[in-house]
């Protein structure tokens, strides 16, 4: 597992806990702060200076929460996070009877455990490159392919090659029944060029973690691989009916859609 890839996870936590300290925050995670790494502070600042648009990490965090809860009021008792990171929904969250499977690179998801201790929920994690065939290793854990499946793809979309991603769509979507619901998040192809984001692009290039994944059509590129889906930029959530709203602090980061997917 590379440096860089595994940093970024530390990121997304700092940004969570920072949220967390608030009188009211948008996103509640008061396990984020042991899984920061070392200098969150200085960390959330340089991110903070070179404009990046770090407020995503919350309300994806939120999108899906409100997702996975109606997956569940729903019936679906299997949920899949993938390239999960410090993703701490299954001890955060009630997730009752349902089966939480984490999956990511191998050795990025033992140390979340160490930090965190035993889930409340029952929790799998999985060491797989969602590069290679991830499928099996899903599948030998116990997930069923012909049982509805809310699946979560966070922060992940931004690090895959067109091919890559549409592989891995398919993938996904070979494994979900009917009533499966699918939560991600995906560039918009502006913002690979947004001049604000430039120090903040070339620092992810120079780091070797750089955005090269971009959907300009979410909606009709779920739609092609069987799912009905709705699609936000940060300026049109106040038409998510379901998403409460998002405070106007949060609403500053650019050109990414959250995409909320159902079968």
């Amino acid at each position: 597992m590379s440096e860089p890839v595994r940093s970024t996870n530390d990121w997304m936590a700092a940004v969570r806990a920072a949220e967390n300290r608030l009188s009211t925050p948008y996103l509640t995670d008061p396990w984020a702060q042991r899984l920061t790494g070392p200098e969150p502070e200085r960390v959330l600042n340089l991110l903070r200076e070179q404009h990046s648009p770090i407020d995503i990490v919350l309300v994806r965090g939120r999108f899906g929460d409100e997702l996975l809860a109606e997956a569940l009021d729903s019936g679906v008792r299997q949920i899949v996070s993938l390239a999960a990171g410090t993703d701490a929904r299954g001890w955060r969250l009630d997730l009752g009877a349902a089966t939480f499977y984490e999956i990511d690179l191998p050795g990025q998801l033992a140390g979340k455990h160490a930090a965190l201790g035993t889930p409340r929920n029952r929790v799998l994690a999985l060491d797989a490159d969602l590069r290679t065939d991830w499928v099996p290793t899903l599948v030998q854990a116990g997930h069923r392919a012909d049982e509805p499946t809310v699946w979560i793809i966070e922060g992940l979309f931004y690090y895959l090659s067109d091919d890559d991603a549409d592989r891995l769509l398919g993938e996904v979507s070979a494994q979900s029944a009917p009533g499966s619901m699918l939560c991600l998040d995906i560039p918009d192809p502006a913002l690979l060029s947004d001049p604000e984001l430039r120090e903040f692009l070339d620092y992810c290039i120079d780091r070797g973690s750089p955005f090269i994944g971009s959907n300009a059509d979410p909606e009709g590129w779920l739609r092609a691989h069987g799912w009905q889906a709705e699609a936000y930029l940060p300026d049109q959530l106040d038409k998510c009916e379901w998403l409460p709203d998002v405070p106007k602090r949060l609403r500053t980061y650019h050109d990414v859609w959250h995409v909320a997917a159902r079968r």
